[in-house]
């Protein structure tokens, strides 16, 4: 990751989105899974919020939810 915290909140937010669509995960029920709102979590994919610390772990649990459970039907 990078030293820059605005390069950083992207980076990470990439990573995110990269996990819950590997998953198979839509925003919202990542979001539900990961006890926050999905405008938040959008936030935090687009790079566009800093994750408070005492919420770090939300999003990430979020994208770590077992693949099957509200999976995407494209």
């Amino acid at each position: 990751m990078s030293d820059s915290p605005v390069l950083a909140s992207w980076e990470l937010g990439l990573r995110l989105r990269e996990r819950r669509d590997a998953a198979g995960l839509t925003a919202t029920v990542a979001a539900k899974q990961a006890s926050c709102t999905q405008g938040y979590l959008s936030d935090v994919e687009r790079g566009n919020t800093k994750i408070a610390p005492k919420k770090t772990g939300s999003p990430a649990r979020g994208a770590r939810v077992q693949q099957g459970r509200g999976r995407r039907t494209a």
